[in-house]
């Protein structure tokens, strides 16, 4: 009862209160709004309003931005031309390079003094910088973020844990303002770049103090922490749902998860780099897209099966520095039919995961990043892996174990991957500690694709 009492108190008065300090805070909550009625609109209607705000967009980025109007201008395209978001087939892509290379003139000459940088996670190596309107990308952001969390029961202002990080984020000063939005909010942020029993006793103890709160974090991370309590027969924290983002959900973290806590595991896709924010459904556990926001469509990627291909998003929010056609580098899988839900959001059936965890090896085999994970997720033996391919002619499969290990089921391994990978390909086994989180914190299963 005073956990809703509060946090319609929240909602209604403490959070359009610090629209004074920050005036994205009424942005957002307008949008929420708008973004809960939305999701409930025919789809005709839907795809009007996403329409609409594309052609604005691209008309902003041909006067504004000097790259645009030049890749226009090359392709022989003119915002006016636009009739359908298939249109959009007529632009060349970008990517990560082209950000690097070509920022400011990707930058919109008429926000100069209203955006501020910003920065990619660096999972793939280098962070990139880009540039965001500060105000109303992250008002976009968080409110298609709070109409996912709703679909599971969350409201502002109830209690919610961040199990993530990354050394990038932590750079960050924390000063007063946010010190005091975060309390007011209920929003509690531990470090799961280090795993030790320090931190995970610290975990325990902030989730049992609180009265059903929600845990948000990268899925490896909550993983081992479920492992954790497992293995020393703690009896888990009361919840009320968990959230998974940052990595691929992989189905051996969240048959693990849901074993240990007994709540719904909802996972989404979510990027630095732009609004697109994907949830799943409560309903069908497919991935609904935020088409309020972003524009996704998928780019067919040779040798790979079921429709998958790679994702390109176009932003519709960030006017400071348009992404248009970005190649995000993630694989997802369309679904083949609507969702039973109501919503008339777009839906994806899966998220793959990165494109460059993709391995072609040499005698013409695909290996896509979902076959590891499934072929991994039945084997109790096996705590974490990490497949490193070098050559496209060795597959060297580091293994964590769970306690169970021998050289029997090292072998066992080694000639079940052996028919999947083909003649020419070596498979090698290897026995490790552990596997060292990248510097954004999260964890890659394949490694050092060469």
């Amino acid at each position: 009862m005073w956990r809703e009492v509060y946090s319609r108190l929240y909602f209604h008065v403490l959070y359009p209160l610090s629209e004074i300090r920050v005036p994205r805070a009424g942005k957002s909550r307008r949008i929420l709004r708008l973004l809960e009625k939305t999701q409930y609109w025919p789809a005709e209607r839907l795809e009007r309003f996403q329409l609409l705000a594309l052609r604005r967009l691209l008309w902003h980025a041909y006067v504004n931005c000097p790259y645009y109007r030049h890749c226009f201008d090359e392709a022989g395209f003119h915002p006016e031309q636009l009739v359908s978001v298939e249109d959009l087939e007529a632009l060349p892509t970008i990517d990560k390079e082209v950000l690097r290379e070509h920022r400011e003139e990707m930058a919109a000459a008429n926000l100069r003094h209203r955006r501020r940088l910003s920065n990619t996670g660096g999972s793939t190596g280098k962070p990139v910088q880009f540039y965001i309107h500060s105000q109303l990308e992250k008002a976009w952001a968080a409110a298609s973020a709070y109409r996912g969390y709703a679909w599971y029961g969350f409201r502002r202002g109830m209690p919610m844990v961040y199990f993530w990080s990354s050394p990038i984020d932590m750079k960050k000063p924390v000063n007063w303002k946010v010190r005091l939005h975060r309390k007011l909010a209920r929003e509690y942020f531990l470090d799961a770049f280090r795993l030790d029993e320090q931190r995970m006793a610290e975990l325990t103890a902030l989730l049992k103090r609180l009265p059903a709160p929600f845990l948000k974090g990268y899925p490896s991370a909550i993983y081992h922490y479920a492992l954790h309590l497992e293995a020393r027969g703690v009896r888990p924290p009361a919840l009320q749902a968990i959230f998974t983002t940052g990595e691929t959900l992989l189905p051996l973290h969240r048959q693990k998860i849901e074993q240990v806590f007994a709540v719904p595991v909802a996972d989404f896709y979510g990027q630095r780099e732009t609004n697109a924010l994907f949830f799943q459904c409560p309903v069908s556990g497919l991935y609904h897209v935020n088409s309020e926001s972003v524009v996704a469509e998928v780019l067919p990627v040779d040798g790979a099966q079921d429709n998958c291909g790679e994702l390109l998003i176009t932003d519709l929010r960030n006017l400071a520095q348009p992404f248009i056609r970005y190649r995000t580098g993630d694989l997802v899988v369309p679904a083949p039919e609507p969702c039973p839900c109501r919503r008339p959001l777009p839906v994806f059936e899966k998220i793959v995961g990165r494109k460059n965890e993709t391995i072609l090896l040499r005698n013409g085999r695909l290996l896509i990043p979902t076959l590891f994970p499934h072929f991994f997720k039945d084997i109790v033996a096996v705590k974490q892996f990490q497949v490193h391919c070098v050559e496209g002619r060795l597959l060297e499969v580091r293994i964590v174990p769970a306690g169970r290990w021998s050289r029997a089921v090292a072998r066992k391994i080694q000639q079940s991957l052996q028919p999947i990978a083909g003649q020419g390909v070596e498979i090698r086994v290897k026995k490790v500690k552990h596997i060292d989180p990248l510097p954004s914190g999260k964890t890659q299963y394949v490694s050092q694709v060469q």
